[in-house]
């Protein structure tokens, strides 16, 4: 048995947290860190009605929020409880779940999105995407003359 630095660690969805449990993992959010699992709760939160817990899925704590967003969705599918709008914090959200979420369900996902990591030069370089800073968006109309005086309306 030996010490390890952190940078020599296995992946914490593989690690062994405790000997006692051996499916618990070790989790990370921001600057919180735990053994063990991560609970999702779905409750109603119309306005008029009681408050009802409708769903509860329990996943090893290093799995990301938004990896069980399609279980979750599935399963009040089936059992004829899925809302028509699915309020969710920024770590299950992205384009790709509101897509998934109104396609395959019909369901309205809200909720802030994720803050997009900022590409750095040598990504840049490496890969030849630019950043937003290289993009101008003029919104408003613009028109373009066609053949025979039509004009065609779009924006720029």
């Amino acid at each position: 048995m030996r010490w390890r630095e952190l940078k020599d660690l296995p992946p914490g969805l593989i690690r062994l947290r405790t000997p006692y449990e051996p499916e618990a993992r070790t989790g990370a959010k921001r600057d919180l860190g735990w053994s063990g699992y991560k609970v999702h709760l779905s409750e109603t939160c119309e306005p008029d009605a009681p408050h009802l817990s409708t769903h509860i899925h329990t996943i090893p704590a290093p799995v990301n929020d938004d990896a069980v967003l399609e279980d979750i969705h599935t399963t009040l599918a089936g059992r004829g409880l899925l809302p028509d709008e699915h309020l969710v914090d920024a770590g299950y959200i992205d384009a790709e779940q509101i897509h998934h979420a109104r396609r395959d369900h019909r369901v309205e996902l809200t909720g802030p999105v994720k803050p997009v990591k900022p590409v750095s030069s040598r990504q840049q370089a490496v890969s030849g995407h630019s950043d937003k800073t290289r993009f101008t968006i003029r919104l408003g109309p613009t028109h373009r003359h066609l053949p025979r005086r039509q004009a065609e309306h779009h924006l720029a």
